[in-house]
């Protein structure tokens, strides 16, 4: 399980599974929590295996967090990614989230492993 504590005040923490995204924010003063799973696959590749492509995956991510649709995504983008925090510029909302290991290692996720390998 995969535990994403939420910004404080007024604190608290989301339970998610270990693939899929966990994210909190604050609205209005209240904890909002969401597991989300990301897109399985962008394609099949060699010997029928699903493709995972990273970049994808990191501007899905940012759609989900910040709320805006990511074209590319910049070495700040990949920092935010990493520090499992962020904070909208304009509206000041606070968001912690946890990603998967995939979205920064080789490592497929269970989600992305096919099956009979």
């Amino acid at each position: 399980m995969k535990l994403c504590p939420c910004p404080s005040p007024p604190g608290g923490q989301v339970t998610c599974e270990d693939d899929q995204v966990a994210i909190c924010r604050i609205i209005g003063g209240v904890p909002h929590g969401e597991c989300i799973t990301p897109p399985r696959s962008t394609g099949i590749g060699v010997l029928g295996r699903p493709i995972i492509d990273r970049e994808t995956l990191r501007r899905w991510a940012l759609e989900k967090i910040t709320g805006r649709l990511k074209i590319d995504v910049t070495v700040q983008d990949i920092r935010m990614l990493e520090s499992g925090s962020y904070v909208d510029p304009v509206t000041g909302e606070e968001v912690t989230f946890r990603l998967p290991a995939s979205f920064f290692d080789d490592r497929p996720e269970p989600w992305a492993r096919s099956g009979g390998g």
